[in-house]
């Protein structure tokens, strides 16, 4: 409707000017004539104006732009699939094994009174394989059979869950066989043989007493501080009482006839055990070397005169 009257007004200031130019002189029947033409005029103005307002509404309509259709974006859940990790499988441990600490000897069953398959030097690795009820030695692989080492003597790994394996009845020392009626000569001869065994080779026999001995003053050697330990002090001090123990044990027994060479022999050497061991609980009580020295000599005839008596032909 403002628009209508815009136009209205303008077709006005320009027709009625130019009627008044035209008329010189105006009468009132002549005016009126003019104001009915003009009437008509203007009515054909505003016929011309409704059509003009058409085709500007029809113009307007054709220049509005068509509301171009936005592409709506439907999101598409995308499944995700999270990989579910998989247990992983339990570490596999290593199988249990040992180093050895020093020179020793490897045995055919647990403990002394087993022989001896060979020796490992200090650096040598075995696969473990059982142990025996008390846990102080171990069964070894040793060049494809079982064997046996001191445990106190290696550094064993991974060994926590090694089961108790049977072991093997000691090789018994080789005696005389008696006749099916034995003399009194021959039976004192068994038991006297039979007595020397148990000496020698039982649990802190003189063999492991010795072992033991050597070993803890290889140990003192290369760490001389342990002297001062109450356990390396105690250690020592079993085997060396085991020692002088063998040593009475021995002296009280009477040898048959054709191992009375043997029997002496054994107990001179053993009477150097005996002093060395004097020696040395002097030495480790005083910290003194000189006796630590003494005895250790001491410790090496004895061992030596030993051998002179294990060797003897009637033995």
């Amino acid at each position: 409707m403002k628009r209508q009257t815009i136009i209205v007004i303008a077709a006005l200031a320009l027709v009625v000017p130019g009627v008044l130019m035209a008329q010189g002189d105006l009468t009132l029947e002549g005016l009126s004539a003019q104001v009915e033409g003009l009437a008509a005029e203007v009515a054909g103005l505003f016929t011309t104006q409704d059509d003009l307002a058409q085709r500007l509404a029809a113009v307007e309509t054709a220049i509005v732009p068509t509301p171009t259709a936005t592409a709506t974006t439907t999101a598409t859940t995308t499944a995700t699939h999270t990989a579910t990790a998989s247990p992983s499988p339990t570490a596999q441990l290593p199988d249990p094994s040992l180093t050895i600490q020093r020179r020793m000897n490897i045995r055919r069953g647990p403990g002394t009174q087993h022989g001896v398959l060979g020796t490992a030097e200090a650096g040598t690795e075995f696969n473990i394989t059982g142990k025996n009820l008390n846990g102080d030695w171990w069964q070894i692989d040793y060049e494809g059979q079982a064997a046996w080492v001191y445990a106190s003597y290696v550094t064993a790994s991974y060994a926590d869950d090694v089961q108790v394996v049977p072991t093997p009845t000691p090789i018994p020392t080789a005696t005389s066989k008696p006749t099916s009626t034995p003399t009194p000569d021959v039976l004192k001869e068994y038991a006297y043989r039979a007595s020397i065994g148990e000496i020698f080779v039982s649990d802190w026999g003189i063999a492991e007493s010795m072992e033991l001995i050597g070993d803890l003053f290889i140990e003192a050697g290369e760490n001389p501080l342990l002297m001062l330990s109450d356990d390396w002090k105690t250690r020592v001090g079993i085997a060396m009482a085991a020692l002088k123990v063998a040593y009475e044990d021995i002296q009280g027994l009477t040898p048959p006839e054709n191992l009375k060479r043997f029997h002496d022999l054994t107990v001179d050497a053993l009477s150097y055990c005996d002093a060395a061991i004097d020696q040395l609980a002097a030495g480790i009580d005083n910290f003194d070397i000189d006796s630590l020295e003494v005895g250790a000599g001491l410790l090496d005839l004895c061992s030596e005169k030993l051998d002179l008596a294990v060797n003897d032909p009637n033995w």
